[in-house]
């Protein structure tokens, strides 16, 4: 069964995501700096606010940490990727340790990937060059959960090129 005909559009149920995991169209707790030929080095991860995007609507740029460099950020980011259009792409989501608990977070993680993932999409990136997802949840944190900056960092979705 192809990912594309079990995406999910902005909303991530605990039933959508274990169809998504048996499917191979999600990949859970598996740091990227594991991935051969991987480079997200190139891209600006999405900072999120603090436990959004939420189930209950369609995302939008009040859901980002800073809404008014969203589309800034993923402008750059969709030109990076329209300029190398034979490369495969792959989205992470990640989350802090304060936001949510256990399975929230990978569905969380979930949530912010995917709403990556469709604006992207929607914007012409063809569906067909996506990998699966990548869930973090709280696990490999960018930087230290100690305080609220460090939270903030982690509360992200990341871009990357995935092996050629």
């Amino acid at each position: 069964m192809p990912c594309e005909n079990n995406r999910l559009h902005l909303i991530v149920s605990s039933v959508a995501l274990t169809l998504m995991c048996l499917s191979g169209c999600v990949e859970v707790g598996v740091k990227h700096d594991r991935i051969p030929n991987a480079s997200f080095a190139d891209f600006v991860p999405v900072i999120f606010k603090q436990a959004h995007p939420r189930n209950d609507g369609p995302f939008d740029a009040s859901d980002g940490d800073e809404p008014e460099l969203f589309s800034s950020i993923m402008d750059e980011n969709l030109r990076l990727i329209k300029a190398q259009p034979k490369r495969r792409v792959r989205v992470i989501g990640s989350t802090d340790d304060s936001e949510c608990v256990a399975r929230e977070c990978i569905y969380l993680s979930a949530r912010r990937a995917l709403v990556i993932e469709e604006w992207l999409i929607v914007r012409g990136v063809a569906r067909s060059r996506f990998d699966p997802i990548m869930l973090l949840g709280e696990n490999y944190p960018a930087s230290e959960n100690n305080g609220e900056d460090g939270r903030r960092r982690n509360r992200r979705a990341e871009i990357g090129f995935s092996s050629e």
